[in-house]
């Protein structure tokens, strides 16, 4: 009922508004898809520098290179010196809680 009562005129004019607001709210919408995408792709490389793999890995030859132990190497190996056992008493003193407890004044 409410369009019957429109001219043609504007009809076309609000067409033509509506047509304006979609065309805006488009470019508007591609916009936040595009800061999306970079916030999206900063987050991942934050994330990917804070628990990525490292860019100091050991290659596996580097553990087998003795540079610090050239004197073990060429020194002739030494025999251990026998153990000898030692053994130790102890007297285990009992009591002296009971005692230490017993001097104790409790006041109430």
């Amino acid at each position: 009922m409410e369009n019957e009562s429109l001219t043609l005129e504007q009809l076309q004019q609000q067409n033509a508004q509506l047509e304006q607001q979609n065309t805006k709210q488009a470019r508007e919408l591609a916009e936040l898809s595009a800061k999306l995408q970079w916030y999206e792709e900063q987050f991942r490389l934050a994330q990917q520098k804070r628990f990525g793999a490292s860019s100091e890995k050991t290659h596996p030859d580097q553990l087998e290179l003795n540079l610090f132990n050239e004197a073990e190497v060429t020194a002739a190996p030494e025999q251990e010196p026998e153990k000898e056992e030692i053994t130790v008493e102890r007297r285990k003193t009992s009591g002296k809680r009971e005692a230490a407890s017993r001097s104790f004044q409790w006041k109430r």
